[in-house]
């Protein structure tokens, strides 16, 4: 990869008691570039989200955006600097409306009312406008992935991090969720690091993976040579996949 950097992970370390969840990872994420990462429960993967947004400070290493070490800084300040992540579980602001909780995101950057303008844009945008009224106590798996995403789009990102958002979705749901995040990247220029455990759609979207075990990194490089990466098969995989772009 030869792009400049818009994230790098330096030799991260992270345990929990006896249990290291992170053992000294190093990783980058091309600006512009759709970046997997993959392995099974447990790999540290979701740590490591959470070292990068600020939810957890690591033990050792440190964390570079855009250059500037933003090691233990405060999810507030790095969502200020232009990093916006979903969970592996939505967490919406169930006794708002999805227009006000998308406006919450939106926040970040501007006062009321162009939080406001800013937010319509962005339910447009990813053709929720039909649904701004609704609370979000009332909205299916779908649309609660959706809504999430909305909320991190609104934060002005420079950097996404998806954690499983294709997680509980159907094949056809699926395949339209990889498309927007396609479009997402080509058209807002964000860069977007994911984390997917549904194979086929992080193979054919992803334009290079990392692949953590046990929380150290094992492998990486494009899809279509991780599959036949013979630590990764016997890892995660279990057996070859089959790619089809």
């Amino acid at each position: 990869m030869t792009s400049r950097s818009c994230l790098e992970v330096v030799n991260v370390t992270k345990r929990f008691g006896g249990l290291v969840a992170l053992d000294n990872v190093s990783l980058k994420v091309p600006e512009g570039k759709i970046i997997g990462l993959i392995g099974p429960n447990g790999a540290g993967k979701t740590t490591l989200f959470n070292i990068i947004t600020g939810y957890i400070k690591p033990d050792k290493g440190k964390v570079l955006f855009k250059g500037i070490d933003i090691t233990g800084k405060p999810p507030y300040e790095i969502c200020k600097l232009g990093i916006a992540r979903t969970f592996q579980i939505p967490k919406p602001f169930l006794d708002l409306t999805v227009e006000d909780s998308v406006i919450a995101g939106a926040i970040n950057r501007h006062g009321v009312g162009e939080a406001k303008k800013k937010a319509m844009e962005i339910l447009e945008y990813l053709e929720l406008k039909d649904l701004k009224d609704k609370y979000c106590s009332e909205l299916n798996i779908v649309q609660s992935k959706k809504v999430e995403l909305a909320r991190a789009l609104a934060t002005e990102p420079k950097l996404l991090l998806l954690d499983e958002i294709a997680a509980g979705l159907n094949p056809a749901e699926i395949q339209e969720l990889m498309e927007l995040i396609k479009r997402i990247n080509y058209e807002k220029k964000i860069t977007i690091f994911v984390i997917e455990h549904i194979m086929r759609m992080i193979l054919k979207l992803s334009e290079y993976v990392y692949v953590l075990h046990y929380g150290k990194l094992i492998a990486e490089g494009k899809p279509e040579e991780l599959v036949h990466n013979e630590k990764v098969i016997e890892a995660y995989l279990g057996r070859k996949v089959v790619i089809s772009r």
